[in-house]
C-alpha cells in the first residue's frame, strides 16, 4: 500500500494546482490527498511552471515547500524510502 501525502484542504489551492496540472499537460488530477508519487509530480511540474496566481494563490515556492515537507514527513514514517517519478519536461503558462 502507498503511502498517502496531504497536498492541502484549501479549495483555492486545489484548483490552483489542478490547473497548473492542464496547462502542464499532466493527466493527473489534483486532490486533498494523494500517493508519495503523485503528489512528487505535482511538486516537479509545479517548479517548471510559470509563477501565475491562478495556479498558486498563496505563492508558488510556498506551495512547493509545503507540500515537499508532507513528502518528506510521510516518507520519512514510511522508513525514509523515496520514489522519484518521471516527469516529462515542459512548462505549464496560461499562454500556451
Amino acid at each position: 500500500m502507498s503511502s498517502c501525502v496531504g497536498i492541502s484542504c484549501n479549495k483555492k489551492t486545489i484548483a490552483g494546482l489542478q490547473l497548473m496540472m492542464q496547462y502542464a499537460k499532466q493527466d493527473c488530477q489534483v486532490t486533498a490527498i494523494a500517493d508519495i508519487e503523485t503528489a512528487q509530480r505535482i511538486v516537479e511540474c509545479a517548479k517548471q511552471a510559470e509563477d501565475l496566481p491562478s495556479f498558486f494563490p498563496y505563492g508558488k515556492w510556498a506551495t512547493i515547500q509545503a507540500i515537499q515537507d508532507r513528502i518528506e514527513r510521510v516518507a520519512k514514517e514510511a522508513g525514509g524510502v523515496r520514489i522519484q517519478p518521471e516527469v516529462p519536461r515542459g512548462t505549464a503558462t496560461e499562454t500556451e
